[in-house]
């Protein structure tokens, strides 16, 4: 490896550059323009929303294949590691893996206990139904516990 080559793009900073609290990071082009993006944490609350909740399954019994879908609305890559998406009446709760990402404008879907590779692959893997047909409320936080969306029905 060239070290020299490379000691020209470091940030010559001993320090922590990014938040533990979230932060946001730009990738530019060589006049200036913005070309990618990603937040994270606190940062990253304002761009994520529950866009919609299917609490009634057509799979009897179980109801495996009811979903929450998140949203992002930004033009930003989303990290959501470590975020959790909760039901409130049934207490049970999805923490979101290492790694686990939104693109910009996406959705990803998390579901009762089905897969779905094409809709992020995300599963509470419960075998039992978890959101309430009467009601119930989904709340998405991030890994450090701020309330980002609440969704009730």
């Amino acid at each position: 490896m060239d070290v020299q080559r490379y000691a020209a793009l470091s940030f010559h900073h001993r320090g922590r550059l990014l938040s533990v609290s979230g932060d946001k990071l730009e990738l530019r082009d060589n006049r200036g323009i913005c070309v990618s993006s990603w937040v994270y944490e606190r940062e990253a609350t304002n761009f994520i929303v529950i866009n919609y909740l299917s609490y009634d399954g057509q799979e009897k019994y179980t109801e495996a294949d009811e979903f929450v879908e998140l949203m992002n609305i930004s033009p930003h890559w989303v990290d959501l590691s470590g975020w959790r998406l909760s039901s409130v009446r049934g207490k049970q709760v999805f923490v979101f893996a290492k790694r686990s990402k939104l693109a910009p404008f996406a959705t990803c879907r998390v579901y009762t206990n089905h897969f779905d590779a094409s809709t992020g692959g995300y599963s509470f893997q419960s075998p039992r139904a978890i959101w309430h047909n009467k009601g119930d409320e989904a709340q998405l936080h991030t890994a450090h516990g701020d309330m980002v969306y609440c969704y009730a029905y």
